[in-house]
């Protein structure tokens, strides 16, 4: 297959050997190459370009900020924090992986391909995920001079 030859060409850029790392479990690498190859397989018979695909929705599932809580004196504040590009790539891959994670009815490859398909389109639990952390930071906005730099 052309996607098995192109596949080591992949791996070199550094988000797909991120995905593949956050996808491993118990050191079984090749387990999670695999996912992404069926995923990347299952876009291109869609004819779809599946790295655009899953670059357009890995940039539309990494949060711009976290909420860090910070207690003092019996007080817990919740301040919402920047984050650098390299931090919001991996909190999106996390969140991706971990919503996936959570959902246990399908094969996984599906289940993150569902995922995947959903936050390119904008839909789906990682979006309002996002709205609620956007909302939560929405409210917690005045505590940012709070936060350390």
């Amino acid at each position: 297959m052309i996607l098995k030859k192109n596949l080591n060409s992949l791996l070199n850029k550094n988000i797909f050997i991120k995905i593949i790392n956050t996808l491993t479990k118990n050191g079984k690498k090749t387990k999670a190459e695999k996912i992404l190859l069926k995923i990347l397989i299952s876009l291109k018979k869609n004819n779809k370009n599946p790295i655009k695909i899953i670059l357009i929705s890995l940039e539309q599932s990494k949060p711009l900020l976290i909420l860090r809580t910070q207690k003092k004196r019996k007080i817990t504040r919740i301040i919402p924090t920047p984050i650098n590009k390299k931090k919001q790539i991996n909190y999106g891959i996390l969140n991706l992986i971990n919503i996936t994670k959570k959902k246990i009815k399908k094969p996984m490859y599906l289940q993150l391909l569902n995922e995947i398909l959903n936050t390119y389109n904008n839909q789906g639990t990682i979006i309002t995920y996002k709205e609620q952390l956007y909302k939560v930071a929405n409210e917690n906005k005045l505590l940012t001079r709070y936060s350390k730099k």
